[in-house]
């Protein structure tokens, strides 16, 4: 392949990932979420096609803690708004929400 071909498909690449918003489109994700008094199985992540986060908090293994789910139903588009949306829900501050998704 010659570097005008592989600068080419790089280009093309580049503009696929582009939405039609002109917003760099997002890969879906999936993480863990480090929260005290709740289990290490508890996810959040991004889905692509809906374009918003989620979060599924599962209770600490013995602590008969309901679990928290809040899905992609919400559209929640921001970080912010699922952290909020996660301190409301396991009744925790808004900041340690937050680090719980950012740690």
């Amino acid at each position: 392949m010659t570097r005008t071909t592989a600068a080419a498909l790089d280009e093309a690449d580049r503009r696929d990932s582009i939405t039609r918003a002109g917003r760099a489109a997002r890969e879906p994700f999936s993480r863990g979420v480090v929260l005290p008094g709740w289990s290490d199985r508890s996810r959040w992540g991004y889905d692509a096609v809906l374009e918003c986060y989620w979060v599924e908090m599962r209770g600490a293994a013995g602590a008969g803690t309901p679990p928290v789910r809040i899905g992609s139903e919400h559209l929640l588009t921001t970080i912010a708004a699922l952290a909020r949306a996660l301190a409301r829900a396991a009744d925790v501050e808004d900041a340690d929400a937050f680090l719980a998704l950012t740690a």
